[in-house]
């Protein structure tokens, strides 16, 4: 079995209990099924139909992301990470920015609008993540 954490893991939940993702995938792996855990899993997606969706926001994906990286750490079990939206599906979004806006009040040339682009965020986050986690701790396997 590969076992994970679902998106009614909340963030908001997750604050009280910091470490509550990764004490929840622990009990998984060390229950009676626990012995046939080969590995854990997590998905990171940033699609924006996806992250408009309660218990997928960015915040609670990573916090989600953490919590199954120390678990695979602690277990000494690979993790398995799929990411979303695909390169050549992820359309860049544009947003305007308050920022933006009041510097154009002001009579400044600068664009109102930012472009993000979802497939950029999606390897931004997981990289800075595996970062974290491999500097603080011993490193992860990922399959």
């Amino acid at each position: 079995f590969v076992v994970g954490l679902s998106s009614d893991f909340l963030r908001e939940e997750e604050e009280e209990d910091k470490n509550g993702g990764t004490t929840a995938l622990m009990e998984a792996i060390s229950s009676s099924v626990g012995s046939r855990v080969v590995g854990v899993f997590c998905d990171l997606d940033y699609s924006p139909n996806v992250v408009a969706k309660r218990g997928f926001d960015r915040e609670s994906q990573l916090r989600r992301l953490r919590s199954t990286c120390q678990a695979a750490i602690q277990a000494g079990v690979p993790i398995q990470i799929r990411t979303s939206p695909a390169a050549e599906q992820s359309r860049p979004i544009i947003a305007t920015t308050a920022a933006a806006v009041d510097e154009n009040k002001q009579g400044n040339e600068k664009e109102t609008e930012t472009t993000t682009n979802p497939y950029s965020e999606v390897i931004r986050d997981l990289a800075k993540i595996l970062l974290e986690t491999t500097s603080s701790t011993s490193s992860p396997m990922i399959h």
